[in-house]
């Protein structure tokens, strides 16, 4: 209430106690009305804007542990409304963490809202988890716990084609598409760097850095050892930049210098030729 508004309700008061003050012609009843109207008119003029309820609810007095936890809350900023802090409060004496308790309260508008939020099931195992241990898939609406998605992928980059690591409950998305696979490789490497164990992350980027590199026509496998690389089209004689072996491009045989000014076909025959002899 303004100052003009409160100024108008006084003379107004003073007007209607001057009017009813009793006398000969005036009645019990009328004395008794005219108190009435003045303990109404006294009613509008007490605080009753949110701020002075504020102000009010500030100053009262700390009674239990409760209110402090909740006022602390409000004092560090991480909440911003007495009634959303009293929900975090209370999701936290329910042992859910404190970044997760604020979040669902400022999201929620009740516990009940809060809790259910917080209390996610996975599709897998059909457990129930807080928020922050569920993992969603990156192209699809499916989620599980971090733990079913820890196991998941880590079977499929250590036992299976990389193509396959994909949605376990509607195999999104559709790899074929080197788009949409370029796209969703990256954002599964952000993801499964905070869940699988570093070393499969590590053979998981081997993978997806093979395939690439197999879309190349010169791409060629190592006939030694597992590693892959680009090859110069132009020569016949290949060398593995990772153990050094040297391989015929063409039939992918360990590579010696009577191969070199003869065709595959040829060499082949001479190896042969060769065996027979020492027989």
């Amino acid at each position: 209430m303004d100052v003009s508004t409160e100024l108008q309700s006084e003379i107004h008061l003073t007007e209607t106690a001057k009017m009813m003050q009793p006398n000969s012609a005036t009645t019990p009843v009328q004395i008794e009305l005219a108190t009435e109207e003045r303990m109404e008119l006294r009613k509008t003029l007490s605080p009753s804007t949110s701020r002075e309820k504020a102000v009010e609810q500030k100053t009262k007095p700390l009674n239990t542990d409760f209110e402090r936890r909740v006022r602390q809350l409000l004092a560090e900023g991480k909440m911003e409304a007495y009634e959303k802090a009293e929900v975090a409060v209370k999701l936290l004496d329910l042992k859910f963490e404190e970044s997760e308790a604020i979040y669902a309260a400022n999201e929620c508008g009740n516990l009940y809202m809060a809790v259910s939020y917080l209390q996610q099931n996975c599709e897998l195992c059909a457990g129930r988890f807080p928020m922050g241990k569920m993992v969603s898939m990156l192209f699809c609406v499916h989620r599980c716990c971090r733990g079913c998605a820890k196991d998941y992928f880590t079977i499929k980059i250590k036992e299976r084609n990389i193509m396959e690591a994909v949605c376990p409950f509607c195999d999104e998305p559709d790899l074929t598409d080197d788009s949409v696979a370029a796209e969703y490789f990256n954002n599964l490497d952000i993801m499964l760097k905070n869940i699988v164990d570093s070393e499969v992350h590590e053979l998981f980027q081997c993978k997806v850095r093979d395939r690439a590199l197999m879309s190349d026509p010169n791409f060629r496998w190592c006939a030694a050892c597992a590693s892959g690389f680009i090859a110069d089209p132009n020569r016949k004689r290949l060398v593995c930049p990772d153990c050094q072996a040297v391989t015929c491009a063409l039939c992918k045989k360990p590579w010696e210098w009577q191969h070199d000014g003869i065709s595959c076909e040829m060499f082949a025959q001479w190896k042969e030729e060769i065996g027979r002899a020492h027989v």
